[in-house]
């Protein structure tokens, strides 16, 4: 790995930056306008990540003589974002800038005049796989519905009478992650006591969402296709 990354820094240092942009993958829409890009495990950058992180690990288990619970639970927060953090773009002078990490070894890029940076991301997720797993579910993404589904909790715990909410998600791009935290909302329901039924505590506590989306007039098409 050493002999690897010290070749792609002496490569990069004197040859043309698109050489940057080896070991990815370009998505674009069937109009052949530029999606976002698609950064493998095999890219320098990742790899270089990737090295930092073993050696942390074997740090930890055999010079720190950590359990591995523990080491677990300390790097539970590493999921390499913003490796790379920029990347050479697209003709007009666009760069291609870090929006989320797919799973653990990927990383989406998006232009940075893209209107739908969270848009996009989930097309590349849906790219590298047919559906949404954990190899593959944007991370970032995933944290902020987790937050935004704790905060909807908050408030039906502070206003129990609601059920019919009316949700919006203003801003293009939002729906996704809107969607997730309406999902944990309903998992958390789901979750009753062992010595009650949940069907029956489904259909007694489990709110009703109306959710408006607010999608850009390039996306007006395509918005809400990730419910399903």
């Amino acid at each position: 790995m050493k002999e690897y990354l010290l070749a792609w820094t002496a490569l990069l240092d004197e040859a043309d930056p698109s050489l940057a942009l080896a070991n990815t993958v370009e998505v674009q829409s069937l109009s052949g306008r530029p999606i976002g890009l698609i950064v493998l495990p095999s890219h320098p950058l990742r790899v270089a990540w990737h090295v930092a992180y073993d050696n942390l690990v074997l740090h930890a288990a055999f010079a720190q003589n950590m359990s591995p619970k523990d080491i677990r639970d300390e790097l539970a927060a590493l999921d390499g974002a913003m490796f790379p953090a920029f990347l050479p773009g697209l003709d007009d002078g666009s760069s291609f800038v870090f929006a989320d990490t797919l799973g653990f070894h990927v990383v989406g890029m998006v232009a940075d005049c893209e209107k739908e940076p969270k848009a996009s991301v989930a097309i590349l997720a849906r790219a590298l796989r047919e559906s949404e797993t954990a190899d593959t579910v944007p991370t970032v993404g995933k944290q902020s519905a987790t937050v935004l589904g704790n905060e909807i909790m908050k408030y039906l715990e502070c206003h129990d009478t609601s059920r019919l909410l009316h949700v919006h998600a203003l801003r293009a791009g939002d729906g996704l992650t809107v969607a997730r935290s309406l999902g944990r909302v309903y998992d958390r329901y789901r979750s009753a006591p062992e010595d009650e039924d949940p069907d029956e505590e489904t259909q007694k506590t489990a709110p009703a969402f109306v959710l408006e989306l607010y999608p850009s007039e390039l996306q007006r098409g395509v918005a809400g296709r990730f419910i399903g």
